[in-house]
């Protein structure tokens, strides 16, 4: 099975390449997978050093799952069955 890997940054442009993604995947039976990739959430060190990693994780997977949720809205088309 073909998989199709969208970066997701929560930009317009992200949302367009999802889409594409999404009818190329409809085309060829595949699947589409979306990544987000999370700076820590203070490259200079600052926040960093009064939260816990527990807390800078939970941060970044928030930060995450806001940006993806309205690429994944539109992924669940794949998920339907035909």
């Amino acid at each position: 099975m073909n998989t199709i890997l969208v970066p997701v940054d929560g930009s317009k442009n992200a949302l367009h390449a999802t889409d594409h993604a999404i009818s190329q995947a409809k085309r060829i039976r595949g699947k589409v997978h979306l990544l987000n990739v999370q700076l820590l959430p203070d490259t200079y060190r600052t926040v960093r050093e009064y939260l816990a990693s527990a807390s800078n994780r939970e941060l970044t997977t928030q930060r995450a799952k806001a940006i993806l949720k309205p690429a994944v809205q539109s992924t669940a088309i794949l998920r339907r069955p035909s």
